[in-house]
């Protein structure tokens, strides 16, 4: 009985993490008819630290700033999906920091509603299904795994 809840407990959050994916992918995709302003870099560099195992992990961060509404802000999200996670490939990190140096003018997409969100580069990239597919895959697991518990039981 135990496994079985555990595996309901885990496709939950399962779920959860399905759930935030496919609101990064429809906030994506509505991203391209936001409003624009322009911004500025404000700080571009690569984050390095130490994964579980040992190994050097790479972030790229990239902060600007933009007015909206009369309002100055700041954001760190250059798209929808992966930037905010840290990853192996070096070269992926280099080229967000390369492509947004500090001190740069950029165009800043925003939220209408909530000027606070806002992304660079707007619309849907491979990165946005990041999360779903995250999800998808262990929501498989879990199901699999109280699906046997409920047959075998």
């Amino acid at each position: 009985m135990f496994i079985y809840i555990c595996a309901v407990i885990f496709i939950v959050v399962v779920i959860e993490i399905m759930i935030r994916g496919t609101e990064e992918i429809l906030l994506a995709r509505q991203s391209i008819n936001w409003l624009t302003t322009e911004g500025y870099i404000s700080q571009s560099k690569v984050n390095t630290s130490q994964d579980s195992d040992g190994g050097t992990v790479y972030k790229p961060v990239v902060k600007f700033s933009y007015e909206a509404r009369r309002r100055k802000l700041s954001s760190n999200q250059v798209y929808f999906g992966g930037t905010r996670m840290s990853t192996s490939d070096r070269s992926y990190s280099r080229k967000i920091v390369e492509k947004y140096p500090k001190g740069k003018t950029v165009t800043v997409f925003y939220h209408p509603r909530k000027p606070k969100q806002a992304v660079l580069e707007a619309g849907i990239t491979k990165r946005s299904f990041i999360l779903f597919t995250f999800g998808f895959m262990f929501f498989d697991v879990g199901s699999c795994i109280a699906l046997l518990y409920w047959l075998y039981q």
